[in-house]
Parts: structure tokens; C-alpha cells; sequence
């Protein structure tokens, strides 16, 4: 999804004033999503990794920030690299908490950038990671304790937002098992979360994703037209109409 500078209904805060500065009016930019939440195990790396290829299948030039000191996104590439598979979008390591600031090099090479942020124990990184943004992704798995652990990541919104007022949040239930109670318990919880949108896309618990990222593969080309393929086109299409929604208030 490509945004242009200067025109109207555009969205300038923050980071995006910082790396729009001295840009002509019309110059078009990436939007920058993050896959954030500070609870491990939760599927950031499998949402942003096949979100990354299916940006790039669809002719996009992308770059994939691994900003997780456990580097899960690069042992992904490594495997896709040791395959012989095409790598199709830039991945890189990046786990520092100047992200906000330097990400500003990157964007006038790309199309469209992901973040694949940090896990437990990386306050700083997380913050860095979310003032570098446009569009915080909240993966979360339908449990009580997920749901708990996970009101850091949104209070780390809210601090956020007091420097970036525009930022997009938005929940994305992950690991979901079909049909299960608790999913529908944890759906209603969250769509009251205060300016965190609950995203309709869910991810499916599926051993297609953990077999696919072993072997450095995007689902799509691992199961074509599986249904595990189709949740991956839903949740990028959703993103994008989500942020083009907000950009144009």
C-alpha cells in the first residue's frame, strides 16, 4: 500500500514527518507495518514473514526488519537461502532501539516494509519499534493469560500515540482453534479494547505454517490455495483497506 506526500486526506505524524522531510509533494512512500507484541510464541514471525511475501507476490518491493534479538525471521531466510529458494524480499536484522530513527534510510527503497518486532524483555526495542510504524499488528492467541500478558503491548500503544496521535492498532487472533469458546470470548473481550480495532481475519492453528517456515516458504507457496493461503490474502487485503481507511479521515 503506497501513500503519497503533501496531498490531501494524508497522514503525517511523528516518525512519517521525520522520514517525509525534505520529500517532494507527491512523492510516493511505504507504509510501515509492525507485527508488535511483547508475549512470545504468539505467531508475530509467521504473520509478518508470510504478510512480507504476499506484499511481494503481489509485485511490491518489500523489506522485512527482523527487529527480535531471537532473529526468527532470519533463521526463516537462512532456510529459504539454504533451499535455493528466490528470496523475493529483503530481509534484514535490526534489533536496536534507534529503529525509529534510522528506518528513515530505508524508506526510499521499498515499496512497503514489515517489522517482525522483539519478544519478552525488550521494553526499549519494542517502544523504538512502534514509534518506527504506521500500523501496530497485535497478534494474539485465543487465551485468558495471552490476553493479560498482552495489555503491555497496548499500554505501550497508548504511550505511543502521545507522540504519534495517528497511529493504526488493530488485533489480529492468531493460533486460532475453530470453533473453540474461548475464541469467541477472547473476539467480544477485544472488540471493546479503547482505539484497538479487532481485525476480522483470524490465523488458524495449522501445521502447515510451522512446517512452511521451517522450510523457508510463504503458505502460499507451501499449500497453494490452501486455506491457510487464503487467510494470509485476507489479512494482507485487510490491511490495507485498514490503513487506507484511516489515511483518508
Amino acid at each position: 500500500m503506497l501513500r503519497a506526500i503533501g496531498k490531501s486526506g494524508s497522514r503525517r505524524n511523528g516518525t512519517a514527518e521525520l522520514r517525509d522531510r525534505g520529500r517532494k509533494p507527491g512523492t510516493i512512500i511505504p507504509v510501515i507495518y509492525g507485527f508488535l507484541n511483547q508475549k512470545g510464541g504468539v505467531g508475530k514471525t509467521t504473520g509478518s514473514v508470510n504478510v512480507s511475501m504476499e506484499l511481494a507476490r503481489r509485485g511490491r518491493k518489500v523489506l522485512h526488519i527482523d527487529a527480535d534479538p531471537q532473529e526468527s525471521s532470519m533463521d526463516w531466510a537462512r532456510a529459504r537461502a539454504d533451499a535455493e529458494h528466490p528470496l523475493l524480499i529483503n530481509v534484514i536484522h535490526y534489533a536496536r532501539n534507534t529503529l525509529h530513527r534510522d528506518i528513515a534510510g530505508h524508506v526510499d527503497h521499498y515499496d512497503d516494509i514489515v517489522v517482525d518486532g522483539p519478544g519478552r524483555g525488550d521494553d526499549a526495542l519494542t517502544r523504538s519499534a512502534m514509534l518506527a510504524v504506521d500500523m501496530v499488528v497485535i497478534p494474539i492467541t485465543p487465551s485468558g493469560l495471552d490476553t493479560w500478558a498482552s495489555s503491555q503491548v497496548i499500554d505501550t500503544v497508548q504511550l505511543t500515540r502521545e507522540y504519534k496521535p495517528d497511529l493504526v492498532a488493530a488485533f489480529l487472533i492468531s493460533r486460532r482453534i475453530n470453533n473453540a469458546v474461548i475464541t469467541r470470548d477472547i473476539k467480544r473481550g477485544l472488540a471493546d479494547v479503547d482505539q484497538v480495532r479487532l481485525l476480522e481475519t483470524s490465523i488458524a492453528q495449522r501445521v502447515a505454517y510451522a512446517e512452511s517456515m521451517s522450510v523457508g516458504q510463504a503458505m502460499y507457496e507451501y499449500a497453494p490455495g490452501s486455506a491457510g493461503d487464503d487467510e494470509i490474502v485476507s489479512l494482507t487485503d485487510e490491511l490495507e483497506h485498514q490503513w487506507a481507511d484511516s489515511a483518508h479521515r
